[in-house]
């Protein structure tokens, strides 16, 4: 059997530094992206062109209020960007960046990724010695349940800035009679903006600001799948198996810079005589329960949605549907499923 090896690759298929930015046609200034002027510890990564247009929209880069932008030593580049001495606290910073990202799009700047505006912000998380946000914020402001909160932007941006986004996958399973697995695999709706008709999780989603994992994992089950809170939460169906990371650089490998952090769960789901997920909200078309041998056939085809397959390749991992004996690659593959690219992660409240 070939490796699945090309598989993880088409989605895990770029590393820090970038070499090369096509936006501008020439090798991009990777510019580290920081809460503060004297931070040690980057929360995101600027192509060149980002920083074209930070400058041009922020010629002042000593506004303390907003992004202030440095030059490096030798003047040729930009040493760094970061949030003014006045910029700090969560809603300051995201108050700042809005007001950037809506102008950038009101000027029909950056139409790839922006023309796919969401209205839906994402939490972004910085070094927590830097941004705890049980002192930032008050205790009624959402999207806190990380202590390392740093501000909140629109979906579409995140890749600019090359911060982490995060989000929750599910893999709704069944056990058989003879004790086969089979999975839930729905097909994505033609309408999708991005990877229409491709297959995906049995539930999947990104992690929206103001949910935790948890509680974003039981309202996606419910939007996406029709499966109800009570079935999610009974004992023993839900549980939680740690987290995929990975580097993506968008259109196949040439566009922005995007690391994710996918929140896994396992969802034990009853005999399909007696549950059987339908599509609620238009996400998806339709669900089938297939047998691991389809599956295989299917990631070795290409029909999964890139980070789906990722998902999907640390479930047969884990449930030891692939081995070192079956897979060549197998032990760089379950290396490349748990990356460590340089940024911050989630830091949870003690009361999370």
């Amino acid at each position: 059997m070939p490796s699945l090896l090309p598989i993880v690759q088409t989605c895990d298929n770029t590393d820090l530094p970038i070499s090369f930015d096509p936006a501008t046609n020439r090798p991009p200034v990777q510019t580290p992206f920081y809460l503060t002027s004297t931070s040690t510890k980057p929360i995101g990564h600027l192509l060149t062109s980002v920083v074209d247009k930070l400058i041009e929209y922020l010629p002042n880069n000593t506004n303390q209020t907003s992004l202030v932008w440095e030059r490096s030593k030798d003047g040729e580049d930009l040493g760094k960007v970061y949030f003014g001495s006045e910029c700090v606290g969560f809603e300051r910073r995201s108050r700042a960046l809005k007001e950037l990202v809506e102008r950038w799009k009101a000027d029909g700047q950056f139409k790839n990724p922006l023309d796919g505006w969401r209205n839906e912000l994402y939490t972004i998380y910085g070094p927590l010695e830097e941004c705890d946000s049980t002192k930032e914020l008050s205790d009624s402001t959402p999207g806190t349940f990380g202590k390392n909160a740093a501000f909140a932007l629109e979906r579409a941006a995140c890749g600019l800035f090359g911060v982490v986004t995060f989000g929750i996958h599910i893999n709704g399973y069944v056990v058989g009679d003879d004790g086969q697995i089979s999975l839930w695999i729905p097909r994505r709706a033609a309408t999708k903006q991005t990877y229409p008709l491709m297959l995906d999780q049995t539930v999947a989603g990104g992690l929206t600001h103001g949910l935790d994992p948890l509680v974003c994992a039981v309202k996606e089950c419910q939007e996406e799948a029709s499966i109800p809170e009570s079935l999610v939460l009974e004992k023993g169906r839900l549980k939680p198996e740690g987290e995929v990371k990975y580097l993506i650089r968008t259109d196949d490998g040439t566009g922005w810079i995007q690391p994710e952090f996918q929140y896994i769960f396992d969802l034990k789901l009853p005999s399909p005589d007696v549950f059987t997920p339908t599509p609620c909200d238009g996400e998806v078309e339709s669900f089938e329960l297939m047998a691991v041998p389809r599956i295989i056939e299917l990631l070795h085809r290409r029909e999964f949605k890139p980070n789906c397959a990722l998902v999907m390749i640390d479930f047969l991992i884990r449930f030891e549907l692939l081995t070192a004996e079956s897979e060549e690659n197998f032990e760089y593959i379950k290396s490349r499923l748990r990356r460590d690219f340089g940024l911050p992660g989630i830091v949870l409240r003690d009361d999370a």
